[in-house]
C-alpha cells in the first residue's frame, strides 16, 4: 500500500461521516467494544495497531485538528493520539502555562510525552521565560529546550529562520539555573 493510498484511506476512515465508507463493503461504525475496539467497520473489525498506524499517519503530518478529533473518538485512541499532540509543546503567554501546569496535573501521563519544549514570550517575557524553565522540572523526558522570540518561533511563522536553540537537555536535567 503506498503513501497516497494510505493516506487516502486514513482521511477516508477518519473524516466519513457514519455510513459513507462504502469501498470497504461496510458502514462507519464508532463504537467501543468490551475489547477496546474502535471505529470498526461492520463486518471488519481492524486491530489497535492499524489504528494506531492511521494516528501515526496524522501525527507525522502535523495534523493536530484530526489528532485531537481521534483523541476524543475513542478510549483506545488516546495515548497515541496524545503521544504526537504533546511531544512538542510552544508556550507564549503565561496563560499557555497556566494551561500547561493545569494539564500536567491533572494528567500525570503527559510530562513524559513532552520531548521538544518551546518557549516563544510574546508578551511578558521574563515572566515566561523565568516560569517557563521552573516548569521544567516537571518535564522528566524533555530533550531539547528552545527560547525564540515570537516571531520566529515555527508554530506562528512556518518557513521564516528557525529558533535559536538555547540546548539539548538531557532527561537527568532537572533544573536550568
Amino acid at each position: 500500500m503506498g503513501q497516497s493510498s494510505s493516506h487516502t484511506i486514513a482521511t477516508q476512515l477518519l473524516s466519513s461521516p457514519v455510513g459513507s465508507v462504502s469501498s470497504y463493503g461496510g458502514s462507519w461504525s464508532q463504537t467501543a467494544g468490551s475489547h477496546g475496539r474502535c471505529g470498526h467497520l461492520v463486518g471488519l473489525i481492524l486491530p489497535l495497531e492499524i489504528w494506531d498506524e492511521i494516528i501515526d499517519y496524522f501525527g507525522e503530518a502535523g495534523d493536530r485538528l484530526t489528532l485531537s478529533s481521534c483523541a476524543l473518538v475513542c478510549r483506545a485512541w488516546l495515548p497515541r493520539a496524545r503521544s504526537h499532540l504533546f511531544r512538542v509543546i510552544y508556550v507564549h503567554t503565561p496563560r499557555h502555562l497556566r494551561r500547561l501546569t493545569k494539564a500536567l496535573d491533572r494528567s500525570p501521563e503527559i510530562p513524559p510525552l513532552i520531548k521538544d519544549y518551546t518557549l516563544c514570550p510574546d508578551e511578558e517575557a521574563a515572566e515566561v521565560v523565568s516560569r517557563g524553565l521552573k516548569l521544567l522540572s516537571r518535564l522528566p523526558q524533555v530533550i531539547e529546550v528552545t527560547i525564540s522570540p515570537s516571531h520566529l518561533c515555527p508554530d506562528t511563522v512556518a518557513g521564516l529562520l528557525p529558533p535559536l536553540k538555547l540546548m539539548p537537555v538531557p532527561s537527568s536535567v532537572r533544573y536550568i539555573h
